[in-house]
């Protein structure tokens, strides 16, 4: 387990320090507007580095430990949510194509992972909060550095509860 989180992490970091300092084709620049929270133009493609650190972690995992079932719609609903966020850093798509992707990544893990007898009612909220969520990192991703740190206090809180309950995996 120790491998494959060093692995990942070293694939994120190594590429997000070779991406910042990209040049030409692989360079995408936030440019500064009156809308934004940074004064200099910022790098956008920081994602690709998490996206390839996340691909490496999986990759490992399935090799060396076998992934489940259940873990290839969360692996498919990264990736398109990380296509359509590259799409839109690059040519500035509408809402309606992004809120169209967003709504099939939901309801691809509402199908895959919810129970059949749950609520409808408890579905839909389910639904609106993953959808609320994915909307949320977005906007927060275009504060430097926010996103980051809160997935990093959330996911890191996450693992903290699982080491406490007992679960390593």
């Amino acid at each position: 387990m120790t491998l494959i989180l060093i692995a990942a992490f070293a694939t994120a970091v190594g590429l997000s320090l070779l991406l910042a300092r990209a040049q030409g084709h692989w360079q995408v620049l936030d440019i500064p507007n009156e809308r934004s929270l940074h004064s200099h133009p910022t790098p956008r493609t920081g994602g690709i580095a998490i996206l390839a650190g996340l691909g490496v972690g999986f990759l490992a995992a399935w090799l060396l430990q076998g992934l489940h079932l259940a873990t290839w719609p969360v692996i498919l609903s990264v990736v398109l949510l990380a296509a359509i966020a590259q799409l839109d850093d690059r040519h500035t798509l509408g809402p309606l194509p992004r809120l169209a992707i967003q709504l099939g990544v939901v309801s691809l893990l509402l199908y895959s992972g919810a129970d059949p007898a749950l609520p409808v009612m408890l579905l839909l909220a389910a639904g609106l909060f993953l959808l609320w969520m994915i909307n949320l990192y977005n906007f927060m991703d275009g504060m430097d550095g926010f996103a980051g740190g809160m997935a990093l206090i959330g996911f890191g809180t996450f693992a903290v509860a699982a080491g406490q309950a007992g679960d390593t995996s």
